[in-house]
């Protein structure tokens, strides 16, 4: 169903869905843009609610620009999001035992999230002022963001947007930017390649 309105705010938007991902049980989940997360049981065909609440507080969480959702293959989910004013961002970690949410925020907008074969996120940011793009890593385990280990991805800065990360079978990171083409990350030899126009540049 399309519903077409002139002028509309973020809040008559509707149920934009910017993410989802299956865990090991064949569970289907799926982010909206705003706020809130589905769970499909494909078996039944019943679709739930699922209420994030912050693991301290026990309050609601509240997002924007909700993007992306990745399972770790362990024990949680990861999202990212952004604050209200869409400047900084929001990475966050869903419980799939306990169902609360633990949020790590960041001073910079995140545009993409993937989850990488050495058990890090892989996060596109930016700078709004600056246009400058660049690629983050967070560390699951010490609970912290860094910059990425090769000298190629630590360096690389986009003027375009991060649209999309993807590690391939072969432990290759695909960058796709709203621009600037498509760059192409082997970290077993800190080699970044670049495709504009379908071509290797």
């Amino acid at each position: 169903v399309y519903l077409f309105k002139s002028n509309l705010n973020v809040d008559e938007w509707g149920a934009i869905m910017r993410g989802m991902v299956a865990d090991t049980t064949g569970a289907i989940y799926l982010l909206e843009e705003n706020d809130q997360m589905y769970r499909l049981n494909p078996g039944t065909g019943v679709m739930d609610t699922v209420y994030l609440h912050d693991e301290r507080t026990g309050e609601r969480i509240d997002f924007h620009c909700g993007f992306e959702v990745v399972y770790d293959q362990q024990d949680y989910l990861w999202f990212i999001g952004c604050t209200n004013d869409r400047t900084e961002g929001r990475l966050f970690r869903y419980d799939l035992a306990t169902c609360n949410v633990r949020t790590y925020p960041y001073p910079q907008r995140f545009t993409s999230l993937t989850y990488g074969p050495d058990s890090l996120l892989y996060i596109g940011t930016g700078d709004v002022a600056t246009a400058n793009e660049k690629i983050l890593v967070f560390d699951p385990r010490m609970e912290a963001y860094r910059k990425p280990e090769g000298t190629k991805l630590r360096d690389f800065s986009s003027s375009q947007l991060i649209n999309y990360l993807f590690w391939d079978s072969q432990t290759t990171l695909w960058i796709g930017t709203g621009g600037a083409g498509l760059y192409q990350y082997q970290p077993a030899s800190d080699r970044l390649g670049h495709y504009n126009s379908l071509s290797l540049i």
